[in-house]
């Protein structure tokens, strides 16, 4: 046996909160009893079944549907089932109670029928203590009819159901506005094979109707990025072409392997009760064909095979002997698998099929000699037309570019046509996302209400579609599972703030939105004495303050949330609602907020007894209330009206105060006129009107008198829109009605805040997008190389890498890898690189131009100036990075003084040219502190981008090899200077100006506006002590263009003329003059001059001086040194 127990958790939403368990033994109900101390209710098949009398004591049948339903408890105690309901939503609770539950559900979802119904009912009531919106209700909980159940889910709206499936016994989709939807099957998927490759064919279903279908992608991949797949959409009546959409698979043949002489089957082509006119079968050689030779290659290998086919009846019975269809061989000489489709024509029947190898296999393991058998497919004959039905046929090659998985991901953009009413016809259909016309079609369509337009109010639709088109209102939903039409035509309509309802068997509709001018007038006149009731709904801590709108966006393909919250109200607790079929958060906001409004200004329910004139107003009209119960207002009879004086004369007193007052008139025909402006005549009953009456009220005795109101500003009349009329007797009706508020259409003003996601699941990315791609030179000189960095790509299996030299006209694929960097060869010049990651399907190209050559090197991490030992200077550098294979060298200025806010232009050079390595060491600054700086340069001559810079004290040079070394700057700079003093120990240029050339003391100023340049400065004479070969080096730290030059003699009264310094001489006195020119002020910070000559030593070991004597002995104490090599000057002996 088997029976089913249902646990619902929730009465408010069973078809979600529930548990199901499937009985296969004969229990007593007592057993499933579930363990809560709620009450609850037990019903089997629907009828409720009691504990007492041993009520549970009774078995559980084959078949039988139990269901166990929790009643909510709350209210200090109360039963909330037996709560007398929100008046509000008394007249709404029956209806939508069988709304709840529909009309053919089965028991299961039900829960118990037309008990579950009246539960229903009593539900609406006691929600309806949260939020109050008589007019049009709050979206309710999903109903039983709309549950989405895990065997058909909806694949638009149920995200883990989305992807291609067939829901055997489903409804056929009916899609309205636009939407992404992922189309069901409309025929089971088939393959066949064509030149070793197979082809998936698949049909799918768009909806009933004619659609404007775009976006086909597979996954988040366009159909276009795929050039292995060709499709086909197929408009209602149009035949497919594509492929025989038509195929039954035979489940029995997956892949059996065919022995030789041994049959393999029979199969039956297709169930009972199908004929078909066209067999095919699959055959598969898995490791290919082949012999491997002696010569290490494959030689060509055959199979053989026959393909019979019978007849056969309905009961499988054979009806004809078996007939060859074909007798089949194949040829190969690979190791890559054999794929081939055999199709075969026959007479139209039912058909059982066996395969046979005819040769004899090869069982050496040398050979690859197997066959199987893989599939079985049957043609039925059709005419290819669906009807009333869009189509989307689609051909796939197999690749690694589709997984299985992905081929059941096809989804596309589907937009509605519809047929437009322009006020007499009907048009062809149009692309449309209206509510009004979704309305319409639910009605007409066969698949709808099928309703004559006869019994359809379409002028009223085509007012509501201009109104909604200019607010921008659409319905976009998708009914994809059984549905009442009532409850379908309440989610439409329920998007455009409309409300549908029949009368006189004519289906009408009403939109709850701003209306100045009411219908009808009812006071005390035609009101029946004792019959009015006015009921104020009174917040309470339960009541809502704001509305949480749940929508699925079209964007983000998601539900999200949005808050609407009224100004000046907290949103501590929000009222859920699902708004089906609104896409946009700003849609969704301003039905949140008219909902908030309605609950917040709608709060009186007001319900009264007239005669037939009750009859005159009906379903969402507005009215005028006056009743001495509800507003100081007075109602009475019109006596009498002067058209000149426009001197009222009436049956009641009204009395006039501060602030303006106002009469309402009910016209002959029921209706209303009004506000009238009056103010006070000569006693209560002969009030003045500011304008004279557009119409003539009745006052004789030949019809009933026009009934008036009045009271002050808006209390004149109390405004109401009709909730129900129902008639009570022959003569009289009830209407029901709630108090009008202008603050409710008003209330969807504003700016929309953005939505919030209360879920974030990750989409699976199927055409990966490369971000971060960096080019940068490395390599070597002799091997110089692009390295390619990129961010890893979500969902990319690896990576395509191509370079172009030709700004993008040719591109060279450098590679294809699965690591997120690559090295490529270099060239100079303009280079254009770009990466593409591949996952499902190849992603867009990431592109990078420039020229790595251009960029400037890296820059040097760390300068070290450090003195050796013997005085001689050494720099120590590192770069930040590994040296790029077009770096030439490097530079090192420097500058004495340690000021921290020089840059690079301040310093200058310490050498001639690059420096190639470090260290690099020299003997040329004498001792003091220094500022130096240092940067990479390329064979390019592009500097670095930012140099290193230290500060360094340096003790006294070496002075191996410098003969004299004077620095003037150090004694004050004697000697002659030219143009320039001595300034904060620097030469500094003298000013052209004079006394003379001052007009004013406004002409004087401390700066030097016009100095001298050039300025000269020659240090004293130096006497080396002899005349002997020197080189003169100076180094000069100036601001400007500086030129050295020297000057020589042997006697110090002839000297030669002035030459560059720099050179060897012969001399024992040398003059220097140093001479700086500039555009600006002239100066000299610094003069090292030092007179280089080649230092001689000689070392005498083992001298015995007591054995000296003659020249080399002067006397007692004195030696005279035996000296091999000439001197020209000796300065030190030790």
């Amino acid at each position: 046996m088997l029976a089913t127990v249902v646990y619902a958790n929730n009465p408010f939403d069973p078809a979600r909160d529930r548990n199901q368990v499937q009985v296969r033994r004969r229990h007593s109900l007592q057993k499933y009893v579930p363990k809560t101390t709620l009450p609850f209710i037990c019903l089997v098949n629907g009828v409720p079944v009691l504990r007492a009398n041993n009520g549970w004591q009774r078995k559980i049948s084959d078949g039988d549907v139990v269901a166990f339903i929790t009643l909510p408890q709350g209210g200090g105690g109360s039963n909330p089932l037996r709560i007398i309901l929100m008046v509000g939503l008394a007249i709404a609770a029956p209806g939508l109670g069988s709304s709840l539950v529909g009309e053919n559900l089965a028991a299961v979802e039900a829960f118990g029928g037309m008990t579950y119904a009246s539960l229903a009912s009593s539900i609406i009531g006691f929600v309806g203590n949260a939020l109050i919106n008589a007019l049009i209700p709050p979206p309710k909980p999903t109903s039983s009819s709309q549950a989405q159940s895990s065997a058909a889910a909806s694949p638009t709206y149920n995200l883990n159901a989305q992807g291609n499936s067939a829901r055997i016994g489903q409804a056929i989709p009916v899609l309205y506005g636009q939407h992404l939807i992922y189309p069901d099957f409309a025929a089971e998927p088939y393959t066949e094979y064509a030149g070793n490759e197979q082809y998936l064919y698949q049909l799918f279903c768009i909806g009933q109707g004619q659609y404007d279908v775009s976006n086909i992608k597979i996954e988040d991949t366009d159909i276009a990025n795929f050039a292995e797949v060709t499709y086909e959409v197929v408009s209602p009546g149009a035949l497919v072409t594509l492929f025989p959409s038509n195929v039954i698979t035979a489940n029995e043949v997956s892949g059996q392997e065919l022995l030789t002489n041994v049959a393999v089957g029979a199969f039956m082509t297709t169930p009972a009760g199908i004929q078909t006119n066209f067999i095919a079968v699959d055959i598969v050689a898995p490791r290919g064909l082949y012999y491997a030779n002696d010569a290490g290659g494959l030689s060509n290998v055959g199979v053989a095979f026959k393909v019979e086919a019978r007849m056969v009846n309905d009961a499988g019975t054979p009806i004809g002997s078996w007939g060859i269809l074909g007798s089949e061989t194949i040829n190969a000489a690979t190791g890559t698998p054999q794929r081939r489709s055999f199709k075969y024509t026959v007479a139209k029947a039912r058909y059982e099929v066996k395969v046979t190898r005819t040769d004899i296999k090869q069982t050496d393991s040398r050979y690859g000699h197997e066959i199987d058998w893989v599939s079985l497919r049957a043609y039925i004959p059709d005419s290819q037309n669906y009807g009333d039905l869009t189509m989307l046929a689609v051909r796939m090659r197999a690749t690694n570019n589709i997984s299985s998985q992905s081929a059941r991901r096809i989804n596309c953009i589907a937009q509605r046509k519809l047929p437009v009413w322009n006020g007499t016809t009907w048009s062809a259909p149009t692309a449309t996302r209206s509510i009004c016309w979704a309305l319409a079609d639910a009605l007409r369509a066969s698949y709808g209400g099928n309703i004559a337009d006869s019994r359809i109010d379409l002028a009223q639709l085509l007012a509501l579609d201009a109104t909604l088109a200019a607010r921008g209102d659409t319905f976009d939903g998708i009914f994809d599972q059984k549905q009442v039409l009532w409850e379908a035509l309440t989610l439409i309509a329920r998007a455009g703030r409309i409300k549908p309802y029949v009368q006189g068997g004519m289906y009408h509709f009403t939109r709850d939105g701003a209306v100045t001018l009411p219908v009808a007038l009812f006071s005390q006149r035609n009101i029946v004495k004792n019959s009015l009731k006015v009921e104020y709904l009174l917040p309470s801590d339960e009541t809502a303050d704001s509305v949480m709108v749940t929508y699925f966006d079209a964007a983000k393909q998601k539900p999200l949330e949005i808050l609407a919250q009224l100004p000046g109200y907290s949103s501590d607790n929000p009222y859920p609602i699902d708004l089906f079929g609104v896409t946009n958060a700003d849609h969704a906001w301003r039905e949140g907020r008219y909902i908030a409004a309605a609950n917040r200004y709608r709060r009186q329910s007001i319900s009264f007894t007239t005669e037939m004139e009750g009859f005159i107003p009906t379903f969402g009209d507005l009215i005028a209330i006056a009743h001495d119960r509800m507003q100081r207002n007075v109602a009475g009879d019109v006596l009498g009206y002067n058209a000149g004086t426009k001197i009222l004369t009436l049956s009641e007193p009204v009395t006039f105060a501060a602030g303006n007052h106002y009469f309402g008139f009910k016209l002959r025909d029921g209706s209303f006129s009004g506000p009238w402006l009056a103010t006070a005549g000569v006693d209560e009953y002969h009030p003045v009107l500011s304008l004279p009456l557009d119409f003539t009220p009745d006052t004789d005795t030949t019809r009933e008198k026009t009934t008036f109101t009045f009271g002050k500003g808006e209390e004149y009349r109390k405004l109401a829109r009709v909730i129900s009329v129902r008639p009570r007797s022959i003569h009289q009706v009830e209407i029901l009605c709630v108090n009008e508020d202008p603050a409710v259409h008003t209330a969807d003003t504003g700016i929309t805040p953005p939505p919030s996601s209360y879920w974030n699941l990750p989409a699976k990315i199927t055409r990966p997008l490369v971000t971060g791609l960096s080019v940068t030179l490395s390599g070597t000189p002799s091997n110089p190389q692009l390295a390619i960095d990129w961010i890893p790509a979500a969902g990319a299996d690896h990576y395509y890498v191509e370079t172009s030299y030709d700004n993008g006209a040719s591109w060279q694929r450098r590679g294809e890898v699965s690591s997120a960097n690559t090295l490529v060869a270099a060239q100079r010049g303009t280079v254009y690189v770009r990466v593409a990651g591949v996952g499902l399907s190849q992603g867009d190209w990431v592109q990078w131009i420039g020229n790595p050559y251009a960029v400037p090197p890296p820059d040097v991490s760390s300068l070290l100036v450090s003195r050796q030992s013997d005085g001689t200077r050494q720099f120590d550098w590192a770069l930040s990075s590994a040296p790029p294979p077009d770096l030439a060298g490097y530079q090192i200025r420097y500058r004495t003084g340690t000021n921290v806010a020089w840059g690079w232009a301040d310093l200058s050079p310490a050498h001639d040219g690059i420096l190639t390595s470090s260290p690099w060491e020299t003997n040329q600054l004498t001792a003091g502190q220094y500022t130096f700086a240092i940067k990479a340069i390329d064979d390019s001559g592009i500097e670095s981008a930012n140099a290193a810079f230290v500060i360094a004290d340096l003790g006294n040079p070496r002075l191996a090899g410098v003969l004299v070394s004077v620095l003037p700057h150090t004694q004050g700079w004697p000697g002659t200077k030219t143009g320039c003093h001595v300034e904060d120990g620097s030469l500094v240029a003298n000013s052209t100006a004079t006394w003379d050339s001052i007009t004013s003391w406004n002409s004087w100023t401390a700066w030097n506006n016009s100095p001298v340049s050039p300025i000269y400065y020659e240090p004293p004479v130096i006497d080396v002590g002899g005349v002997l070969p020197f080189t003169p080096i100076v180094d000069v730290i100036a601001n400007g263009t500086v030129l050295v030059q020297e000057s020589h003699s042997n006697d110090n009264v002839t000297y030669t003329s002035w030459a560059t310094a720099g050179s060897l001489i012969t001399a024992r006195y040398i003059k220097t003059r140093i001479t700086v020119t500039s555009s600006g002020i002239a100066s000299i910070d610094l003069v090292n001059i030092k007179l280089s000559a080649e230092s001689i030593s000689e070392e005498i070991n083992d001298l015995s001086t007591s054995t000296l004597s003659g020249a080399y002995r002067i006397g007692v104490g004195d030696i005279r040194l035996p000296k091999a090599k000439p001197y020209s000057l000796i300065t030190q002996v030790q």
